[in-house]
């Protein structure tokens, strides 16, 4: 599929506000996760706190859109690893980034967009010498699709949101 991926920008916030919301709303009905608004809310800062440190000079920060028809369909971001991966993945998380926040609008989920964006970011952190990258993910739907792009996870926290519903880390190298 054709799509314009950049950096986000500081006139994107209004456009990427709405769109986190949209797609962490369907992502938690999707994997039957039931959050009030203010833990949505909560979701949706933690993003939009990552697309300003984006904008920062010199950040390791990078948050990309991509776009069809000026319509933001997905996101992805490169970024320092957080606590919890580095709580969890110990020595793994030095020296990293972790690739996070890819989100894709549902009605462009399973077109191989999440693939390419991916791709992306492994090329990007090739090209600024990093040797590896971590992922995380908590969600069901999710997991299935990191399962099959990068196989086994490194660590696997069973249960850890509730019955059935574990946290997943990957660290792989490049």
């Amino acid at each position: 599929m054709d799509f314009k991926l950049r950096n986000v920008q500081a006139s994107d916030m209004k456009k990427l506000n709405s769109f986190f919301d949209e797609v962490i709303e369907h992502t938690l009905l999707k994997e039957g996760i039931a959050c009030s608004q203010e833990e949505i809310e909560e979701e949706i800062n933690d993003k939009m706190i990552k697309v300003k440190d984006s904008l920062k000079e010199n950040s390791l920060t990078a948050f990309l859109m991509a776009e069809i028809d000026g319509v933001i369909i997905a996101t992805i971001s490169i970024n320092p690893p957080g606590e919890f991966s580095k709580q969890h993945m110990g020595s793994k998380a030095e020296n990293v980034l972790e690739i996070a926040s890819l989100y894709i609008k549902p009605s462009y989920q399973s077109k191989g967009i999440g693939k390419q964006l991916l791709s992306y970011a492994v090329e990007d952190l090739k090209a600024r010498g990093y040797k590896g990258f971590l992922l995380d993910s908590g969600y069901k739907e999710a997991q299935k699709v990191w399962q099959h792009l990068l196989g086994k996870p490194d660590i696997v926290l069973k249960d850890f949101w509730e019955a059935g519903a574990d946290h997943m880390f990957w660290y792989k190298e490049i």
